[in-house]
């Protein structure tokens, strides 16, 4: 048997002896802690009545203990210097890792027992170790592959794995001296403090890997219920005074969804037994012999089911949509912004609702799975954390998506995928990514979404949004793809194959005064389509009644119709989608629905700052105006236009958001917006008079709009002086 003293490089076999003609099943790897050596960390000292030590029993390789029973199996240890005193050069968790799997497979290679089944044995910080070594190993999988495959589970002695029950750092300090038996360096400290996110983000990886579908990684933890007697305060090479600590208590071992035990020692005692009837050998024992005889049933059910997980996953909430238009630009700028290929890359489609971005969004999904093996996700923002929860099901993750580090390891098991799709669907309220969201019970942690969008090295990422603000933001200033209206072809297509009507190659008068009047916007089309296939009303009749009635198109934009490929439960009319977005817009005061509501009765193009200045009302500032119309643009409902001898930057109103806003407004508020914009144009309107003609040409399209909504004789009275100006003005020209 080898001496207990001998190293023979980083690895070690302790049983049986080197060269011994034995039968081997399994190799059992075992991994000390910190600060102390393979040599002793096994070893408990069975000591006589008068405390003198009578012999010394390791009991990984003593004959009675570990060897009985498991007889074919042999035993490594894992031999590196762990020094991390004070006075240790500074060390890393990675280094450590990396040597382990590196010197593991490298011995399994030329012994040529690549395919014989691993079992770990971590103690204490041992096991930060080997957890770093198996995440490390699942990111260079075509070096550890195999390795890592043959890996069936980790037995963690009091391993510090979520960090410590201490929130102060003096207390973290006083953890590790009680673990080391001396005063830890500032490198440690500093790696594994439980404030750092360290060992939060190590523990996410790690339980990441171990859960996903292919592996499956058997996992039993241990933690010590007697106190252990540490230094309380460092002072320099002094102490102040002791007292008593668990060290590594349950919440600080244990994983959450894998099996975890108590055992009745201190922490010194976790890895060490006196001899084959110690209670805490037994439980322990009993959980390796659990996991070596189940290891090829392990392996057998891991290739199965890596056989069934070959082929992509799926998680689309949408049948694919047949009568989808081809929309050629758009799908162009999209494949040159997530070309195929093994790399991480992300975009964003923005644009008014109603615009078909989901439906492109689905379209692209779809195309990218027959052109590649892409494994599929979609994520709608609103509702980011019930449809992980969805992921986590179907990746064989723990669904619990109320704790944040279940939501990480969704999104580590996300990036360890080779090629994947995930949609973001109505990314719409960026605040969302932005600020944190309060947990619905007190006792859960607030979260903020950012934190769980996959960044790995691969998969794509594709956001929908309606606001332009996610460019820049959440994706790249060159991530980002406009989505406006059809174009004529495409919008004639999308109405005849949703209505059931026309044939002639060439689009009819009707047709194309339609499709002109809804600005080509796919989800005022498919409304239109639905009323024209379920009445069969003529398309010539529809079109005159459009023109002649606002009630028409109040009756067109504001009613809902069933759409199989639109989310139930959601308002499917251009009216409510934007009544939506308008609310998310005048989230910047109510000065923003006032300004809207008012222009909404000048003329829709060139509309200067000035009028928009006018209707906020004289409470407002010209920033929160600036603010408040570069929310109404981001979310395509002004467009910037170019006015001759204005300073600032004049605005176009989208027509049919125009149309829509006004339609959308009772009877009282209506009159109220169009008595402010009369209000407005009878005190900026000037004198018509030579001198005033440039700014009277600026707002000439505005006073002729805003005039034709006078209804009463009252009304005529009060625009009298208006109406004399303007006339004045068209006079003399």
């Amino acid at each position: 048997m080898t001496l207990q003293g001998e190293k023979k490089g980083y690895l070690s076999q302790i049983y049986p002896d080197e060269g011994a003609d034995q039968s081997i099943d399994v190799d059992i790897v075992a991994v000390h802690g910190l600060a102390t050596d393979s040599t002793t960390t096994w070893i408990a000292n069975v000591r006589a009545e008068d405390g003198s030590i009578i012999r010394e029993v390791n009991w990984l390789c003593d004959a009675d203990m570990l060897p009985h029973h498991m007889k074919r199996a042999r035993v490594l240890t894992f031999n590196y210097d762990s020094a991390w005193n004070f006075d240790a050069p500074a060390q890393r968790l990675l280094p450590l890792a990396e040597v382990l799997m590196t010197v593991l497979l490298d011995r399994r290679r030329r012994e040529d027992i690549l395919r014989r089944p691993v079992l770990f044995i971590a103690s204490s910080l041992g096991g930060l170790v080997v957890a770093q070594a198996i995440e490390r190993a699942s990111q260079m999988e075509a070096r550890y592959k195999q390795l890592l495959r043959m890996t069936v589970g980790v037995i963690f002695l009091g391993s510090p794995l979520r960090g410590t029950p201490y929130a102060s750092a003096t207390k973290w300090l006083t953890m590790i001296a009680g673990i080391l038996g001396r005063r830890p360096s500032e490198t440690l400290i500093r790696d594994l403090n439980g404030q750092s996110g360290v060992l939060d983000d190590l523990l996410s990886r790690f339980a990441s890997v171990a859960q996903q579908p292919w592996f499956r990684l058997q996992i039993r933890c241990f933690f010590e219920m007697k106190k252990t007697q540490v230094i309380n305060a460092w002072r320099g090479s002094a102490f102040s005074r002791y007292s008593e600590i668990l060290l590594v208590d349950g919440p600080s071992a244990c994983i959450p969804g894998y099996a975890s035990f108590p055992l009745n020692v201190s922490h010194s005692g976790m890895n060490k037994f006196p001899g084959p009837h110690d209670g805490n050998y037994n439980l322990v024992i009993g959980r390796i012999e659990e996991l070596v005889q189940d290891a090829e049933k392990i392996l057998q059910a891991r290739a199965e089911g890596k056989s069934r997980l070959d082929h992509p996953l799926e998680l689309l909430p949408f049948v694919k949509n047949n009568d989808m238009v081809f929309r050629k630009d758009i799908f162009a700028q999209l494949e040159r912004q997530l070309p195929l290929g093994p790399q991480h890359q992300e975009a964003a489609l923005w644009g008014l609702g109603g615009s078909g971005k989901t439906q492109i969004a689905l379209e692209f999904a779809f195309r990218r799975r027959i052109r590649t093996p892409c494994s599929l996700f979609w994520v709608h923002a609103d509702t980011f954390i019930d449809d992980y929860s969805k992921i986590a099901r179907l990746a064989g993750l723990s669904p619990d998506t109320k704790r944040r580090d279940s939501l990480l390891a969704i999104r580590r098991w996300l990036e360890h995928q080779k090629n994947y799709l995930l949609v973001i669907d109505n990314a719409d309220d960026l605040d969302l990514f932005a600020r944190p969201i309060e947990a619905n019970n007190t006792n859960e942690e607030s979260i903020d979404l950012t934190d769980f969008i996959p960044r790995g090295f691969t998969g794509s990422l594709l956001y929908t949004s309606r606001d332009e603000g996610i460019v820049g933001s959440i994706v790249g200033i060159r991530e980002g793809i406009e989505v406006q209206g059809m174009t004529e072809p495409e919008a004639l297509e999308m109405f005849r194959a949703l209505s059931s009507t026309g044939i002639q190659a060439e689009a009819t008068t009707a047709e194309q005064e339609l499709l002109a009047s809804l600005e080509r916007l796919p989800l005022a089309i498919a409304q239109a389509a639905a009323y024209i296939r379920k009445t069969r009303i003529p398309l010539a009749t529809y079109v005159e009644k459009l023109n002649s009635s606002e009630e028409w198109w109040s009756q067109l934009l504001d009613k809902d119709f069933r759409d199989r490929h639109r989310r139930s439960g959601v308002p499917n009319s251009v009216m409510k989608t934007w009544h939506i977005s308008m609310e998310q817009v005048a989230r910047q005061g109510s000065h923003a629905k006032r300004i809207f509501n008012t222009i909404v009765f000048f003329g829709r193009q060139e509309i200067p700052f000035s009028l928009l200045h006018a209707a906020a009302g004289p409470e407002s500032n010209e920033l929160d105006i600036l603010e408040a119309v570069a929310r109404f643009r981001e979310f395509s409902f002004l467009h910037e236009q170019k006015i001759e001898g204005e300073d600032f930057m004049g605005y176009e109103l989208h027509p049919l958001v125009q149309k829509v806003t006004r339609l959308s407004l009772d009877v009282p508020a209506r009159r109220q917006h169009i008595e402010a914009a009369l209000k407005i144009m009878r005190e900026i309107f000037p004198s018509g008079r030579y001198g005033t003609w440039p700014k009277c040409q600026i707002y000439l399209q505005h006073v002729l709009k805003s005039l034709t909504w006078v209804e009463t004789d009252e009304e005529e009275l009060r625009n009298t002086s208006l109406k004399a100006r303007v006339g004045m003005y068209l006079l003399e020209q």
